[in-house]
């Protein structure tokens, strides 16, 4: 193929690859692009959501209704960007990213509330430590459990 379809490919990929290669075997930039990228997916997942169905749905539902969106997009990113692990079963690396994503969802519910009330740090400061204690946790969990 000639001309403008060439434009967008290269090697044989999306013209996206070539931005992916640049970034090379660098798996932790990846990763924390892959995170800037899935947070603000998240965030715009729940956003739609709320503005959707809040009207019908509680607080609670718009936020599990959003991760569910969002879950299967990180995966995606994740799979393909960050670990480049497309040659595996698709199913079990799911299953078992589902599985890292839901506790730690689950952890940060549960234990940032715990942290405020005992050390007394307003929301905001707790919820960015417990983000980069979890982003080493979900990074690591991710290479050796998910896409290992």
């Amino acid at each position: 193929m000639s001309g403008a379809g060439n434009a967008f490919q290269e090697d044989g990929g999306i013209f996206i690859d070539r931005w992916v290669r640049s970034v090379g075997g660098k798996e932790t930039l990846r990763f924390m692009i892959a995170g800037g990228w899935n947070t603000l997916f998240g965030y715009l997942a729940f956003v739609l959501v709320f503005f959707l169905f809040s009207r019908w749905l509680g607080l609670y539902w718009v936020i599990v209704i959003a991760y569910v969106i969002a879950l299967p997009q990180s995966f995606l990113v994740q799979r393909y960007f960050v670990f480049r692990a497309s040659h595996r079963a698709w199913r079990r690396q799911f299953y078992r990213f589902s599985i890292v994503n839901t506790a730690t969802f689950l952890l940060n519910m549960t234990l940032v509330p715990v942290v405020i009330s005992k050390s007394g740090l307003i929301p905001v400061v707790a919820q960015a430590l417990f983000t980069l204690v979890l982003a080493v946790v979900m990074y690591l969990a991710h290479k050796k459990f998910s896409f290992n």
